[in-house]
Order: C-alpha cells, then sequence, then structure tokens
C-alpha cells in the first residue's frame, strides 16, 4: 500500500509502514496523488512540483507538464496515464511525452480535482467549480448544475457495480444511471469525496 503524506510518499506492507526520504530519491513534500501504471511503476502527484516515477530502484522526475500542481492521477484502459492539475488543464502521457488539454482544446476548466472512465472509453474530468468535462472520441462536452449535478464543484467521480455514475462534489452527491438521465439528484451532504 502506498500512501501520500504532506512530508512525502510512505508505505505499508500489511505489517510495517516504512518512510521514504530523500537517500532513496523521495523528496519530503505533499504528495496529492499516486497510481501505478500497466508496466508496475509508481508515479506520485507532487502538490507544487510536478511528477515523480519511481521503477522499484530509483526515482525519476518527469517534466513538460503545463502545471506542476498535480491534484490528480489515472491510468486509463490503454496504459495512458493523466495529470489532472491546478490552472494547468489535463496532461496525458501516452508514451514519453505529455500532451497538454486545456480549454482551448474544449476542457470547460484547467483545474481538474478527479478523473473517470466508463466502459465505452469515455473520460471524465471533474472541476472545481465548472462541473464537468467528458472526453468522447476527441470531442468534450459539459455537465453542470444545469443538467442536474448538485453543485459544479466536483471533487470526485466513480462507477458504481451497475455502471451508475456518482459524482461527489462540496454540496452532495449527484447519481447518473446508465440511460444517462439523473436517477438522483439531490442528497446534500457536507461531502468532498465518495
Amino acid at each position: 500500500l502506498w500512501i501520500g503524506t504532506n512530508k512525502g510518499v510512505t508505505t505499508f506492507n500489511g505489517k510495517t509502514f516504512f518512510q521514504f526520504s530523500p537517500k532513496e530519491g523521495f523528496p519530503e513534500e505533499e504528495i496529492s496523488t499516486i497510481v501505478q501504471d500497466t508496466h508496475g511503476n509508481i508515479w506520485l502527484g507532487l502538490y507544487s512540483d510536478g511528477v515523480l516515477r519511481y521503477d522499484g530502484r530509483k526515482v525519476y522526475r518527469h517534466t513538460g507538464l503545463e502545471s506542476n500542481e498535480v491534484r490528480t492521477a489515472f491510468v486509463d484502459k490503454r496504459g495512458d496515464i493523466w495529470f489532472g492539475t491546478f490552472l494547468g488543464g489535463l496532461n496525458r502521457l501516452p508514451v514519453d511525452w505529455f500532451e497538454i488539454y486545456s480549454t482551448e482544446s474544449g476542457l470547460t476548466s484547467k483545474d481538474i480535482y478527479t478523473i473517470a472512465q466508463d466502459d465505452q472509453n469515455r473520460m471524465y474530468f471533474g472541476h472545481y467549480g465548472k462541473g464537468v468535462s467528458i472526453l468522447d472520441n476527441g470531442k468534450f462536452s459539459r455537465l453542470t448544475k444545469n443538467s442536474g449535478l448538485i453543485s459544479n464543484r466536483v471533487s470526485s467521480i466513480i462507477f458504481d457495480s451497475k455502471n451508475n455514475l456518482w459524482f461527489g462534489t462540496f454540496d452532495g452527491i449527484t447519481k447518473f444511471g446508465r440511460d444517462g438521465r439523473t436517477s438522483f439528484s439531490k442528497y446534500n451532504l457536507s461531502l468532498i469525496h465518495i
């Protein structure tokens, strides 16, 4: 188990915790997200200092992000790694370089807090204050309060076992059924993540 903290990264093997240090190549700064790619590499998104990759032996810093303030990361079904940033939009790593998506590309906002993918390979990107951008076959569309979201401040997106889409927001949760209609639009909570 990999655990990101405000002082670096820690692992837990089921019995003991191990805190990585600069001696192993890890910075002692806030880790905002951790994902494992299809090759077993661990990717760390730093809250204010970009992206690191750990291959089990060495830590590598990756440059080329539009913003070094990484908020979320996601590995899609093709194995591409997506990084959502604060004011730097989406940064996709298909091979060895970052592909940047911004508002000029059709993204609703350059502030990304959460990423998900459905069984039709559509990508969902939650924004703080601008709802959700959906990337489907190279084109962006959006969901907002006007579409049925309880709030435009989206902090988490998940799919349940029936493939319903749930949006966690700062004002509650919204559920969209498989048919795309809001089947449960208002459940007020002080909720941030689901």
